[in-house]
């Protein structure tokens, strides 16, 4: 099943759309195996911000999901709890990126995603058609981890290497063409209840 990374549907739809076997834009880089990437050096970052949106949960559970298209088939890997309450929510990472959350050119992104309390999902590869039945919100912006030693072009050569930092979603020159990422406060990453998320890989 290949994961239709958060492109123009609520966060639950985008994680079943598109099975079979779809091309991906690489931005003519050249991949090189994951195992080489090292994981972060730094120690595991927390995250906080709004939770906002229509029917705004009391509380919910919040996890880190990691888009990884680098081979067949596309998979989301979780990393990363969380809790939210009156409208704000707090999420850490619980150590250094796992290999398998980045990337072949060396690039993990992640969003933040909300469900409901009490509800968790082991970290690792996780299933997604169990995601889609109870996520209730997403976050647009998100979190981008670059390789020390990733060679990369384009947005993805704004961010810091060998760190954890935020992105700001940026539209693509035409709706529904494919967004990117720019280097923005972690402030700005809200989870929205039925939000669409960046349409970066």
């Amino acid at each position: 099943m290949k994961v239709m990374p958060f492109v123009g549907a609520l966060w639950g739809a985008l994680w079943v759309a598109g099975c079979g076997s779809s091309p991906r834009d690489n931005h003519g880089l050249a991949d090189a195996p994951v195992a080489d990437a090292p994981a972060p050096d730094a120690a595991a970052p927390q995250y906080s911000g709004d939770v906002t949106g229509s029917a705004v949960p009391t509380e919910a559970t919040v996890f880190m999901v990691w888009i990884v298209v680098s081979g067949s088939p596309d998979y989301l890997y979780k990393f990363g709890d969380g809790a939210s309450a009156g409208g704000h929510y707090t999420a850490s990472l619980s150590g250094p990126l796992p290999a398998e959350a980045i990337n072949a050119d060396g690039i993990a992104v992640g969003f933040f995603g909300l469900v409901p309390k009490n509800t968790h999902f082991a970290d690792g590869k996780v299933d997604s058609t169990a995601l889609e039945s109870v996520v209730i919100g997403a976050s647009r912006n998100g979190l981008v981890f670059r390789t020390k030693n990733a060679q990369v072009t384009g947005w993805r050569a704004a961010f810091p290497a060998g760190e954890v930092s935020c992105g700001r979603c940026v539209a693509g020159p035409t709706p529904g063409s494919q967004e990117t990422l720019e280097p923005a406060p972690c402030s700005e990453v809200a989870i929205t209840t039925g939000a669409q998320a960046c349409n970066v890989l």
